[in-house]
């Protein structure tokens, strides 16, 4: 193997916002689903929306409910299609806690408060809900191959 060989070659092969996995089309995107990578979350009127940590965006917060990666905008053509378990490669913008010779690779990506982004850390703050939502696997410096595969679990921080 070269060190960037077998499946990290596929981070240089993908667009951001592409993927391949366990997909489906179900509903539509809301309209805050502007960025493709970015993580969704079900709600019961049947629309994508992004997600973030804060349970203030509903009752129920959408940290807390069905999430997918968004694998197209809304308006696109294939609106309401998600990635929900599977590889993802999204751009910088869409990371939040990595940093130039941060080693992350292979650590756990969590749901941030910056709604549809990754983050490399937990909340602390009273009333977050922290979510497992993948792990990292290569970066080119400037883009991120995700394995996206949000637990079933999460705990709202008191």
């Amino acid at each position: 193997n070269d060190g960037n060989g077998g499946l990290f070659k596929s981070i240089y092969s993908l667009a951001n916002g592409q993927g391949g996995g366990e997909m489906m089309q179900l509903g539509g995107f809301h309209s805050s689903v502007t960025v493709k990578g970015d993580i969704v979350a079900y709600d019961n009127n049947g629309y994508w929306y992004v997600a973030d940590r804060s349970v203030t965006a509903t009752s129920f917060g959408y940290g807390a409910r069905l999430m997918g990666c968004a694998l197209d905008v809304v308006g696109g053509n294939d609106a309401g299609l998600v990635l929900m378990r599977g590889y993802v490669r999204i751009a910088s913008s869409q990371m939040n806690g990595y940093g130039d010779g941060n080693d992350a690779r292979g650590k756990p990506l969590y749901l941030s408060t910056n709604a549809g982004e990754f983050d490399l850390s937990g909340s602390t703050t009273s009333g977050d809900i922290n979510r497992v939502v993948g792990y990292l696997v290569d970066t080119d410096g400037t883009d991120f191959l995700v394995y996206f595969c949000p637990d079933n679990t999460w705990v709202e921080v008191s």
